[in-house]
């Protein structure tokens, strides 16, 4: 489920000229934020919810998304809720953060310091803690999500099509959304050579029997998380060795420097005696 929440500091909408003359946004990414900062403060929105107040589709309002990421006007946060499956939170400011980094954490409920290591800013709009989701907006949401991030490893709209339009359970979506998390994994680590069809491949031979499932993917995660801190391991080991050599090879060439120096130090001044110069 992704929850779009709005930090600002007055209920009218004020806009930073910053923001209207940002050359790296569209006019649709900037009448998306002021329609967010016009947002009241007594509840929180879906990006599925937000597709019904434009005229815009789901896929341009993930673009417009994107882009208010990219220049940190939106944070965006994934977290296992208190039912243990996970969450997209979007924080939405007036004003660019200094980094907005997507990140994965595991507590209950999400960081009160967002993840460009600011607290919060006065009255956070949308706080409401009590908005139950029917089954149905459930899915929709972790739809929304799962073609995000999708889209975002490379595969085009019609691919994702295929490969979720008969999928219409929650906790399948969850698995599903479970695996883009570990492909994501291997991706960064240089694991996956070609991420689309690695992507097509993984998803359509997913076992959805949950327990064992979860179990495999989570098992996944830590081989992969394991084999990225050996690599970076070996590589700071590599690094220091090289230094050491570095270090060795300066310190055996210091006397023969030494060597070199004193010999023209020692010809310059007889060729200055020979000329007469002071000695």
């Amino acid at each position: 489920m992704a929850i779009i929440k709005v930090h600002k500091k007055n209920r009218y909408v004020v806009v930073d000229n910053k923001l209207a003359r940002n050359s790296k946004l569209t006019l649709k990414s900037k009448g998306l934020m002021l329609y967010l900062l016009s947002l009241p403060a007594d509840k929180n929105i879906t990006v599925k919810e937000l597709e019904k107040h434009t005229i815009e589709g789901l896929d341009a309002l993930h673009n417009a998304v994107n882009e208010l990421i990219t220049e940190g006007y939106i944070n965006k946060l994934t977290y296992r809720n208190e039912k243990g499956l996970f969450q997209t939170e979007y924080t939405v400011y007036e004003y660019p953060q200094v980094s907005n980094l997507e990140g994965l954490s595991t507590p209950d409920k999400p960081n009160r310091i967002n993840q460009s290591g600011l607290s919060e800013p006065d009255n956070p709009v949308f706080r409401s803690k009590e908005r139950f989701l029917s089954k149905e907006e459930k899915s929709s949401s972790t739809l929304s999500d799962i073609t995000l991030e999708l889209k975002e490893i490379g595969l085009s709209g019609n691919e994702i099509n295929e490969l979720i339009k008969e999928i219409d359970d929650d906790d399948k979506l969850n698995i599903i959304f479970e695996k883009i998390e570990l492909i994501k994994i291997m991706i960064s680590t240089g694991t996956v050579k070609n991420p689309v069809a690695y992507s097509i491949k993984t998803i359509k031979n997913i076992n959805f029997n949950k327990p064992d499932i979860l179990k495999k993917v989570e098992a996944e995660k830590r081989t992969q998380r394991d084999k990225k801190r050996k690599a970076e391991k070996l590589a700071r080991i590599k690094e220091q060795k090289q230094y050491e050599q570095d270090l060795a090879m300066t310190e055996a060439e210091i006397p023969k420097m030494r060597k070199v120096i004193d010999e023209r130090l020692s010809k310059f001044k007889k060729l200055k005696k020979a000329v007469g110069g002071p000695k």
